[in-house]
């Protein structure tokens, strides 16, 4: 049985790519004056953390991969089709539900902490200053 897996068109889109990033990064440096709300100070921000996102669930799922990959099935008996089938596909959901797990759990801590520290971010997109 060999998986492969299919990951979301905008993890292998240029959204993710430093090169996206690093223009709107030298696209801020030539503005003289910067209006807190504009796209270009969040949208650094946002498209690095989906980097970071589809970076981790491409690291849980070939890991969670090599782990289904190295796991082997013996019998001792001869197996029909039918049962030989079920078997192979209870391994395949018992890998599913674990790397899910996996990317949950991972993702979870994640959130975690940034509730926990009451996240204010370096560009001010999370809290609004009144004078």
């Amino acid at each position: 049985m060999t998986l492969s897996p299919i990951f979301h068109q905008v993890c292998h889109s240029s959204f993710i790519d430093s090169r996206w990033r690093t223009g709107i990064a030298n696209a801020i440096l030539q503005v003289v004056y910067t209006y807190n709300r504009d796209f270009r100070l969040r949208g650094l921000s946002s498209f690095s953390a989906l980097a970071s996102v589809c970076s981790l669930a491409e690291i849980d799922i070939f890991n969670a991969l090599l782990h289904f990959n190295s796991t082997t099935f013996i019998s001792n008996t001869l197996l029909s089709k039918s049962t030989l089938i079920a078997q192979a596909n209870a391994n395949l959901d018992l890998y599913v539900t674990s790397m899910a797990y996996s990317f949950s759990r991972s993702f979870g801590i994640i959130r975690d902490t940034i509730q926990g520290n009451g996240f204010i971010s370096s560009t001010l997109s999370s809290i609004t200053l009144r004078f």
